[in-house]
């Protein structure tokens, strides 16, 4: 299974434009705790991107973001909960120097 990323930039601390995200092999773990973690990942998820939405809102505010800068938490947490993610025992990263 593959899966490709709409709208990752490049990461400009380690110079890598993320490609795609391809799931490894399951483990039983980590099909038996999602319906178990998967609301406190939610809510945990959730409080953080409260936090960093304020954030980004100041930082839009004092010109530190561009103004077109689209906030990127609808997307993040889509793939923090989706539940292929969460599934995978191993996830590998796809990416090519930016």
């Amino acid at each position: 299974m593959h899966w490709p990323l709409s709208q990752w930039p490049h990461d400009r601390r380690s110079g890598y434009k993320v490609r795609a995200l391809h799931p490894g092999g399951q483990s039983l773990t980590s099909i038996a705790l999602p319906p178990l973690m998967w609301p406190l990942i939610a809510l945990g998820t959730l409080i953080s991107q409260k936090r960093a939405k304020a954030k980004f809102a100041k930082m839009k505010a004092k010109g530190e973001v561009p103004a077109d800068a689209e906030p990127p938490y609808a997307e993040m947490f889509k793939h923090l909960l989706n539940l292929n993610l969460l599934l995978n025992a191993t996830l590998i990263v796809e990416a090519e120097a930016a």
